[in-house]
């Protein structure tokens, strides 16, 4: 498509044929089948365009400027990866923000995650340890009196989900909880059982505690255990 000027008006042209003309600041025709359609507001036109391109593609009409301010803001990305977020750079577009879960803005740096907003705040995968200072102010999650699962088994065991858990109720040896899954290296599950009774702390599926691949990990009543993650659901307990 190219633009050509003519005395006062400004004409769109593709493929060899005038496509529309800018008539002045205010105004625009349109010309798809050879013939000039009716004329419509520009300004209208334009913020049309842009939030079709803002959408993804998905042409966006709004008959009126009230129906246009009434959607200001509302400016909707694609999920996006970690390799490819949805917001991003000219140059750099593996380094940005994107839907990495519901609910959940990932941080790509280099194509890789790097943090994480949550319900919860700030999730970052940390090289070395991160401390409150500077600014920076570290809220860790904690579940307390959870009950671990009657009869233990993996399948149906309580799933923690904070860096943090204490086991209330341990009914009878080996009731069961499991670390969720993930593949952050580095994340790390602290586990108090101040249950009656031993309980079973099972991996996700698929998972490695140390024990062997889906095998659980007795904890003692009154004990701590400090998970961290060292590959895709498998961890190393201290």
């Amino acid at each position: 498509m190219t633009n050509k000027k003519q005395s006062s008006k400004v004409f769109l042209n593709e493929g060899g044929k005038v496509r529309g003309a800018f008539i002045n600041k205010d105004s625009y025709v349109q010309d798809t089948f050879s013939h000039v359609n009716d004329k419509f507001d520009l300004t209208v036109y334009i913020k049309n365009l842009i939030a079709n391109v803002l959408s993804g593609g998905t042409t966006v009409v709004f008959t009126s400027i009230t129906a246009f301010t009434a959607n200001i803001g509302k400016n909707l990305f694609g999920f996006g990866t970690a390799t490819a977020p949805s917001i991003s750079f000219n140059t750099d577009a593996d380094t940005g923000f994107y839907r990495s879960a519901a609910n959940t803005i990932g941080v790509a740096s280099t194509g890789n995650k790097v943090a994480e907003f949550d319900a919860e705040g700030l999730v970052v995968n940390e090289v070395s340890e991160l401390t409150s200072g500077a600014g920076v102010v570290v809220q860790h999650g904690i579940t307390t009196g959870i009950t671990a699962f009657a009869t233990g088994g993996q399948a149906n065991a309580v799933e923690l989900s904070k860096e943090y858990s204490v086991l209330g109720t341990v009914g009878t040896t080996g009731d069961s909880v499991k670390l969720p899954a993930t593949t952050l290296v580095g994340k790390r599950f602290v586990i108090k059982n101040a249950g009656a009774n031993d309980a079973d702390v099972f991996p996700s599926t698929g998972g490695d505690l140390g024990a062997g691949a889906n095998t659980a990990v007795s904890l003692a009543a009154g004990a701590t255990i400090t998970y961290v993650c060292t590959a895709a659901n498998v961890f190393v307990g201290f």
